[in-house]
């Protein structure tokens, strides 16, 4: 199921004509050009080495992911439970690896996971808005759990594929037959979802690029070929495909997380119709609240049509919050009153310190200290997107899974 993607070889940019030119033939040197960059920024930023999880943790720090104390980690190694840990020529602590962290929930009996009876969580984060942080906060949410300790699958539907980025997918690298389109247009051969590993060893992609377009197009213009004459509903591919993924992997994935493109086509309405629960992100402005109440609005549509009975976990996240904004101070408020139970607590303020790690492709989860800004305001970032995350997974999550219910 794994596979390893290789960057495809940058054509030459054509030599400049003197003379006017075809659209297409300006499209094509400015694709060219754009290429480039890309291919610059991917050996700059995502070299062999990066493929791995570079962060390191300090003892503090693993101490309270782990759930133990800084002295039962060091008796642990004094006592050969755990490897003794790696210090630098000084003979000081290095710090510990995720790997070192799973490892040690292991020894200590702390990895978190949902017990046997209890299924995969599937989740969604829609909105058919740009700029909503759908993107980011399926992202850091993906990897906050993990590095808490669950296992996710990461499903990519954006053909911008802009969530695989920060698994190190760049435009390019990912081809068609890697993405969920072969599976959702029953392609022979593509019964079950590929998937690959990611920098996080409890983190599998299923990554998106630009043929996304092609295959939202197919699904549409060939409904009758590929799903109604064989009894099926398009907007029930994912759905479906999601199910048998996972009876063949009944123990690999306690979570999965979906992005979608911002917009209300097949893809979208797939990875509601797919969800257990949907995270609608929306930020803290007038007119991106009237963009929500259009986006259910549509919705409403389109399972009113499907006469739908899923049970499906509705809440809205508050983003893009801005304490020093009047609109936003208002329009946060407006959309409590509004939504009421809806709403989730906390909220994603804007940070910074998130637009440091777009420049790698890193969430606050992988940002390496020679990254990250001001201690004080790495810290405030990071707190956002840990409570936001507790959130969902404690109150939204886990009343799902019946093992969690009397803990």
């Amino acid at each position: 199921m794994d596979a390893v993607t290789t960057e495809r070889p940058l054509e030459t940019e054509e030599q400049e004509t003197t003379g006017p030119e075809s659209f297409y033939a300006t499209v094509k040197r400015a694709r060219l050009r754009g290429e480039k960059l890309v291919s610059t920024l991917r050996k700059k930023n995502f070299t062999q080495e990066a493929l791995t999880l570079d962060v390191i943790y300090t003892p503090t720090e693993t101490a309270s992911l782990v759930g133990v104390s800084t002295e039962t980690i060091r008796l642990a190694e004094k006592g050969g439970r755990l490897p003794l840990p790696k210090k630098d020529q000084s003979g000081r602590k290095v710090g510990y690896t995720f790997d070192d962290i799973q490892h040690m929930r292991a020894v200590f009996g702390k990895m978190p996971t949902r017990a046997e009876g209890d299924e995969t969580v599937v989740i969604s984060f829609p909105n058919y808005k740009g700029g909503a942080y759908k993107t980011s906060s399926s992202v850091h949410f993906a990897q906050g759990c993990a590095e808490m300790g669950y296992s996710v699958l990461f499903i990519d539907l954006d053909p911008q594929g802009t969530a695989s980025h920060y698994f190190r997918r760049l435009p390019g690298v990912v081809h068609s037959d890697q993405t969920v389109g072969p599976t959702l247009l029953r392609q022979e051969g593509a019964e079950l979802i590929h998937f690959e590993k990611t920098q996080w060893p409890n983190i599998d992609l299923v990554p998106a690029c630009a043929s996304l377009f092609i295959v939202e197009m197919n699904m549409t213009k060939s409904e009758e070929q590929l799903y109604k004459r064989h009894g099926l509903n398009s907007f029930e591919a994912l759905r479906n495909a999601i199910d048998v993924l996972v009876d063949e992997h009944p123990d690999r994935w306690d979570l999965i997380v979906i992005d979608s493109p911002p917009a209300l086509g097949h893809l979208t309405i797939n990875s509601v119709v797919s969800s257990d629960i949907c995270i609608v992100p929306t930020p803290a402005h007038y007119a991106d609240y009237c963009s929500t109440i259009e986006f259910f609005r549509l919705l409403e549509t389109t399972f009113d049509a499907l006469e739908d009975d899923l049970g499906i976990d509705l809440r809205i996240l508050i983003t893009r919050f801005n304490s020093n904004d009047d609109e936003s101070r208002f329009m946060a408020e407006k959309i409590k009153d509004t939504f009421k139970g809806f709403v989730l607590r906390n909220v994603v303020s804007y940070t910074g310190e998130v637009g440091k790690g777009l420049i790698k492709m890193r969430s606050i989860y992988e940002q390496p200290r020679a990254l990250r800004g001001d201690r004080r305001a790495y810290k405030r970032a990071r707190s956002i997107f840990d409570k936001v995350n507790q959130e969902i997974l404690e109150e939204v999550v886990k009343p799902l899974w019946p093992s969690k219910m009397h803990v």
